[in-house]
């Protein structure tokens, strides 16, 4: 561990470059590009759920069912967001299977 005597007025913090820049570690890439590809098939999802698309439809009740469970976990240690978040996760379900898909595509 450095100390302040090791940082003296003729030198800097950035000549000592491990003191900069931490290594990430391996697989930040991997992670980010699926972030990204789950916000983006979301959104077009999103967007093709509005045109009445079944597919869409279903993947929506998928990506719903499983945050359900995941909520499930997180009830011990935030009992009123747990909670609440399932409500809204099974009321999406309901909603898309019984008024989504070509039901939506009827009304237009």
């Amino acid at each position: 561990m450095r100390t302040t005597a090791d940082y003296g007025p003729e030198r800097r913090y950035s000549e000592f470059p491990e003191a900069t820049m931490a290594a990430a570690p391996p697989g930040v890439g991997w992670v980010m590009f699926a972030a990204i590809m789950l916000g983006v098939l979301q959104v077009l999802a999103g967007l093709a759920l509005l045109s009445g698309s079944e597919v869409a439809r279903w993947f929506g009740i998928v990506v719903a069912g499983v945050n359900a469970f995941g909520q499930l976990n997180f009830i011990p240690a935030y009992p009123l967001w747990g909670i609440s978040m399932f409500a809204v996760d099974l009321l999406i379900i309901y909603g898309l299977a019984v008024y989504g898909g070509a039901r939506l595509r009827a009304f237009r």
